[in-house]
């Protein structure tokens, strides 16, 4: 049964956090494998199609069905990798969008501004029209 968590260990990567916690408790990997097994075989066995079961080598249906998780943890990564950029994507045009309505609620106050020194102007301009008239 040490052949088993032997071939685990041979085929993880050395950086692997689980190295930091090892054990070599045969009834602790026995009681994984058949956990592993109940959660994830009905759904690795369930992916396959019928051109990839073949009940004469159990071999190639297993090849079948890390092929099948392969995709899927390669898929899960790239959906990582996207939200990942998708929500940097997101958060630069929020910024984005508060710059504008920064820039717009500043373009309000200038124009509402510029209203009011025209009416002044005006009203000067006016005042200056009815003194000269007054005074011929």
């Amino acid at each position: 049964m040490r052949l088993i968590p032997n071939a685990i260990k041979q085929k993880l990567d050395p950086k692997a956090p689980i190295f930091s916690k090892w054990v070599e408790n045969i009834s602790f990997w026995h009681h994984v494998i058949l956990d592993t097994s109940t959660h994830l075989l009905a759904d690795l066995l369930s992916m396959l199609g019928e051109e990839e079961i073949d009940l004469n080598n159990p071999e190639v249906m297993v090849k079948n069905m890390v092929s099948k998780f392969k995709v899927l943890k390669a898929k899960a990564l790239r959906a990582g990798e996207l939200e990942a950029k998708h929500k940097s994507e997101v958060e630069a045009l929020r910024r984005r969008i508060a710059d504008l309505e920064e820039a717009q609620r500043l373009d309000i106050i200038l124009k509402t501004a510029k209203g009011k020194l025209s009416e002044l102007v005006d009203f000067n301009r006016l005042k200056e029209i009815v003194e000269k008239l007054l005074k011929h």
